[in-house]
């Protein structure tokens, strides 16, 4: 899978993600823990979920809304679920998906295992 987006407390921008795992940059990894998952295909066959999440450490809690075409490049926007919450930890926290295959394929594939699949 890949990714493409970057957004935080409701502003959106898109850029090119740099694949790789997390540890071979140096980064720490983050404690994440998935409150709720939900996927939908739609009428043009195209993918849209949303996964709220929980940062160990971090103050609120995020929602990372995802979009793919076909199901397999993915865009998304991460804001924080409820109510505003220190910028540095959501930019913290978009360093990680952008930087984390694992991590983001992990928010995908939850939602993903949500939806009725209908043969094809």
């Amino acid at each position: 899978m890949t990714a493409a987006g970057f957004a935080f407390a409701g502003a959106e921008e898109t850029k090119a993600r740099t694949p790789g795992k997390i540890e071979e940059r140096g980064l720490p990894r983050m404690n994440i823990k998935i409150l709720n998952a939900r996927m939908e295909r739609r009428e043009d066959k195209s993918y849209m979920g949303k996964v709220e999440v929980e940062v160990e450490g971090h103050k609120e809690p995020y929602e990372l809304t995802i979009y793919s075409k076909s199901g397999d490049a993915w865009e998304y926007s991460l804001h924080f679920l409820q109510q505003p919450g220190p910028e540095e930890e959501i930019l913290a926290f978009e360093e990680h998906i952008e930087n984390d295959d694992e991590a983001f394929d992990n928010l995908v594939d939850a939602a993903w295992d949500t939806m009725e699949h209908e043969a094809e």
